[in-house]
């Protein structure tokens, strides 16, 4: 299979990480995907949109696979300063697009470690941390934020909640949690960041 990407990262300290990066401007997007999926995911869906989305921006952009532990957490924070550092961005911007666990990933974590510009967070399951999650918003500006739902999601049902007390919430007709047999709506979630 040819990769999407420009270079692979991968950690001997860390087996199990890895990381797939695209080169472009100072604007860094951190691609955080679910849990035990690879950065190139079913179909290449991972890379076309992580392709696609620098072709639109001209952004850098890391897709970070999601193995779950506190290394890995500390990882994607040394991922994005080593990187910016190697390309000698003076006044590096960074936005995030979380998917599925992913999301909830960057919302917990990332949100307080690297100011973002926009944060774009797909399918975000929050129906078991509701309240983590309520607590989690009140701290973040609603203009930086975007959900990304499939009506077939099981937290789609919290939408309404999420539209009345923070953010846009985008909806996607059809969709389940994975995007099964959707995978040109998911890379075209992209555009709303």
């Amino acid at each position: 299979m040819h990769s999407e990407f420009d270079y692979e990262i991968t950690s001997e300290k860390c087996p199990g990480l890895e990381y797939g990066v695209i080169n472009g401007n100072c604007h860094v997007v951190l691609i955080k995907l679910p849990r035990n999926e690879t950065i190139f995911g079913y179909r290449n869906k991972y890379a076309k949109m992580a392709k696609e989305l620098r072709n639109r921006l001209d952004c850098s952009v890391i897709c970070a696979n999601n193995i779950g532990d506190d290394v890995s957490r500390k990882y994607d924070v040394k991922i994005l300063k080593k990187y910016v550092e190697l390309r000698g961005f003076y006044k590096p911007e960074f936005s995030f697009i979380g998917i599925c666990e992913g999301a909830s990933f960057l919302l917990s974590h990332m949100s307080k470690c690297i100011e973002f510009k926009k944060m774009l967070l797909v399918n975000m399951p929050i129906s078991y941390k509701l309240g983590e999650t309520v607590n989690l918003l009140s701290n973040i500006d609603r203009n930086k934020l975007k959900f990304v739902y499939g009506d077939k999601d099981p937290s789609y049902r919290y939408t309404p909640l999420l539209k009345r007390m923070y953010a846009e919430v985008i909806t996607i007709s059809g969709a389940d949690h994975y995007f099964s047999d959707k995978s040109c709506s998911f890379i075209d979630i992209q555009k709303l960041l």
